[in-house]
């Protein structure tokens, strides 16, 4: 069951559907509820550190999934007249890459850095995600509501 912005027929509708049921290979899922956590102190203030660039990508539209490395803005154009816009219709992924790469979602993330940066150093890596999943986290220890589910694995020798 995939979430599509379509099933949103109006406004202010509350944007985050219930999950699907859990499946067999998730035996393992942990649900933590904000209202859980316990605040911490001052000095506990959650912040991103030592963030970089790393690479970018662009998804082109072809018959097999395919991407551009390295990836840039579309350059815009302003439109001489405003087109009237169509409602949506069909299904719409908020994750395009879980959609047409099922099995490793994060793999034209992980490809286009190994394109641009062969000798890249994934041990130095501590956290990676897509921006969905992060997105998520995000709003989870920013303490918003939004409910989400996602896969989570650890490397072993940066884990303790």
């Amino acid at each position: 069951m995939a979430a599509t912005y379509s099933s949103y027929q109006k406004w202010g509708a509350h944007p985050f559907p219930e999950l699907p049921p859990i499946l067999p290979s998730q035996k393992h899922l942990l649900a933590i509820r904000t209202s859980a956590l316990k605040a911490g102190e001052k000095d506990d203030i959650l912040k991103i550190i030592d963030a970089s660039y790393v690479t970018s990508y662009n998804r082109l539209a072809r018959d097999r999934p395919t991407i551009l490395v390295p990836g840039s803005s579309p350059r815009w154009a302003p439109l001489v007249h405003a087109p009237a816009l169509k409602q949506d219709r069909g299904t719409y992924f908020r994750d395009k890459n879980a959609s047409q790469y099922a099995p490793y979602p994060t793999e034209p993330g992980v490809r286009a850095i190994f394109t641009m940066k062969p000798d890249f150093d994934g041990q130095e890596v501590d956290v990676f995600a897509c921006g969905n999943t992060m997105g998520s986290l995000l709003a989870f220890i920013g303490e918003r509501d939004r409910t989400f589910r996602f896969v989570a694995e650890r490397w072993e020798s940066r884990c303790s």
